[in-house]
């Protein structure tokens, strides 16, 4: 059985949260599916705000003892490092879209955008790449 070791609210995600769990992974999960019936006291944000973990459970609850099974919320939650690639390729797309849009002008503004492009991702100062 997975128990969680750590929880936080993501601000500006109503009923989103970040839970480190003792496998090691961190994930993030949406509650607002889970927020029906005893659990609708979720649906307001200052109460939900109030999430910890239980010392004796190991899992996340609230004021109240409503708490929710940390299997259940391992299943649902994105797995941060697995975000952060999602990111990362939506970050190459945007780059290649942005360099097939410059190529379609077909002007020599296209190589400038293109070297500073190259430049900018090698780290590398422009005077070091010039000729003398």
């Amino acid at each position: 059985m997975i128990h969680i070791d750590n929880v936080a609210t993501i601000p500006e995600m109503d009923g989103w949260l970040l839970i480190d769990f003792t496998n090691g992974s961190k994930k993030f999960v949406d509650i607002k599916p889970h927020m029906e019936g005893i659990l609708k006291k979720l649906k307001d944000p200052e109460f939900f705000s109030k999430v910890y973990v239980d010392d004796e459970l190991r899992t996340i609850t609230w004021p109240g003892e409503l708490d929710l099974d940390p299997d259940q919320l391992h299943r649902e939650g994105i797995d941060l490092i697995e975000s952060k690639k999602i990111i990362e390729v939506r970050k190459i797309q945007i780059y290649w879209k942005e360099l097939e849009d410059k190529a379609r002008v077909n002007s020599p503004g296209f190589f400038c955008f293109l070297f500073q492009k190259i430049i900018s991702s090698s780290g590398c100062p422009i005077s070091l790449l010039l000729p003398i």
